[in-house]
């Protein structure tokens, strides 16, 4: 007797596959187990996590496909509109096929103007009309500086005063030109969640734009969760830009560039218990430890891990999920940092460290890394001893690695290793693309244990770009790598730069593309 599997279990198979499907085979994907049955159609795809999903309607094209999702009720996706001429022309010739589209619980949905053409405001008022759930606008001005479209006074009092998009919660500008004080009037107004300004307001002023006025405002804005400022062309008040910090309660998210020249007061300090995500043109570490407050500051970069900044991560910044050192001078200090009872998953490090005994030590006290990435040499002894440790919940490592030829003196610890998923060996950045290919003799023995490490059932991604073949694949190699993708369908990339041309590689980049592994050879 067979016993079908509960749909809230093929939910969770389904949507584990979802997540790892690439982007581009998203819509065949969907529209594959689509076909399954009527139930799937009903019960199961519907529930499905579609948030890796990026769907966007640029052409009338990509209208087709939009139909069949919402015929089929499957949502989730990322969605974006764009005002192209082609896409809003076949709306407005038919109008009743096209008709207001349902929300289908979309993620981020996206409504992309621009306004270098002169029917934007109306493009814009007909595409908000049929896809009325849209509550995030992106302004768009890639023309020149002189065009007569390039301060949308029209579209910006439409916003103003609600007649357009009234539900408007993210707004982003790119190379609009606009006085600081329109902006925040048209903010103030919009009362947006989100804000994002790339190269807004646009110009080469002198004297340089100042955004203190912007700024000020910010300081007591009560709505907005998420405020980027990426502008080169206006400068922002760092005394400002702290006051923020210190002031606004409501900010989770916050992102200043260009600041002034002013120097940063030795006595500030900053009690802010809201902020996620925090970055900052020049030196972010000295910010970050003049935190006074435990913060939920997800991700933290420090220049050099000095006893101030282990101090700062022990006391205020136990929330963080992603730490990374450019400089340590004193080991202990970061040995101290893994064995910190810490939940962050992910660590970076600059320049070379020994993996001694009592690294590992400190490594395998640590159950909440997955992610060691370390931009600096690593050396046989050091890897092989990684690799034997079996780390339980490490499954990403990055390093640089200088000796190729030498990798089969560790091929056989890492064809064991059973916790890693993923590794990636880089070239050094002074040698990278200079470098001579090792001796022809070890073009073989090389690829043998990359072989080798492949039949590994745990790696999923394998990262080595040293195997030059000018000549191509042997039919026995190329026979190995075939049975090789046919056994490990769970291989997502392979990086292996063999250099060669062999016409016996097509059929097995055909597979590959099929499996959708991501490859190079």
């Amino acid at each position: 007797m067979t016993i079908p599997l509960p749909n809230y279990i093929v939910v969770k198979i389904l949507d584990y596959i979802v997540i790892n499907v690439k982007d581009i085979y998203m819509k065949s994907f969907l529209l594959k187990i689509a076909l399954v049955c009527k139930s799937w159609n009903e019960n199961i795809i519907p529930k499905l996590n579609n948030k890796n999903f990026y769907f966007s309607i640029e052409y009338k094209k990509n209208l087709y496909f939009l139909k069949i999702l919402v015929k089929r009720n499957i949502g989730g996706y990322n969605f974006r509109v764009y005002s192209n001429s082609e896409l809003y022309l076949e709306i407005k010739s038919d109008q009743q096929t096209y008709k207001v589209l349902p929300e289908h619980h979309l993620a981020n949905p996206y409504l992309s103007i621009d306004t270098d053409q002169e029917d934007h405001v109306e493009k814009l008022e007909f595409l908000s009309k049929h896809f009325g759930f849209i509550d995030r606008l992106d302004i768009t001005h890639p023309g020149t500086t002189t065009s007569r479209y390039n301060q949308p006074f029209q579209l910006f009092e439409k916003l103003k005063n609600r007649s357009l998009m009234p539900n408007l919660k993210v707004l982003d500008f790119n190379c609009i030109k606009i006085k600081v004080t329109d902006l925040v009037d048209l903010i103030d107004k919009v009362q947006p969640e989100s804000v994002t300004l790339r190269s807004t307001p646009y110009g080469h002023e002198v004297p340089i734009i100042k955004l203190d006025a912007l700024y000020s405002y910010m300081i007591t804005n009560k709505t907005m969760k998420h405020f980027s400022v990426f502008n080169y062309f206006c400068e922002g008040s760092k005394k400002l830009a702290m006051d923020i910090i210190n002031q606004n309660e409501v900010l989770e998210e916050i992102s200043f560039t260009n600041m002034n020249k002013e120097p940063l007061q030795p006595d500030i300090k900053f009690n802010n218990p809201n902020l996620k995500k925090f970055y900052i043109d020049g030196e972010i570490s000295d910010y970050l430890v003049k935190w006074i407050c435990p913060s939920r500051l997800e991700s933290i970069k420090f220049k050099t891990l000095g006893q101030e900044e282990y101090q700062s991560i022990i006391l205020y910044h136990r929330n963080v999920k992603s730490l990374s050192f450019s400089e340590i001078p004193d080991i202990k200090l970061l040995i101290n940092i893994i064995r910190a009872d810490l939940k962050y998953t992910s660590l970076s490090i600059s320049g070379a460290i020994k993996i001694d005994q009592l690294f590992i030590e400190a490594l395998l006290s640590n159950q909440y890394l997955t992610s060691l990435v370390i931009y600096g040499e690593l050396d046989n002894e050091s890897l092989g001893m990684f690799f034997r440790c079996q780390h339980p919940t490490i499954t990403y490592l990055q390093f640089i690695y200088s000796s190729p030829d030498s990798f089969p003196g560790i091929s056989d610890d890492l064809s064991k290793n059973q916790t890693l998923k993923s590794i990636v060996f880089n070239e050094p950045s002074k040698v990278k693309s200079k470098s001579l290919p090792p001796p022809p003799p070890s073009y073989t023995i090389l690829y043998e244990h990359i072989i080798k490490v492949l039949q590994n059932s745990s790696i999923q991604k394998f990262q080595f770009p040293f195997l030059h073949m000018p000549t191509g694949l042997t039919s026995k190699e190329f026979q190995q790598i075939r049975e090789l993708v046919d056994k490990r369908p769970d291989i997502y990339s392979i990086n292996i730069a063999t250099n060669g041309s062999n016409t016996l590689l097509e059929p097995i980049k055909l597979k590959l593309r099929e499996k959708q592994v991501e490859f190079t050879f």
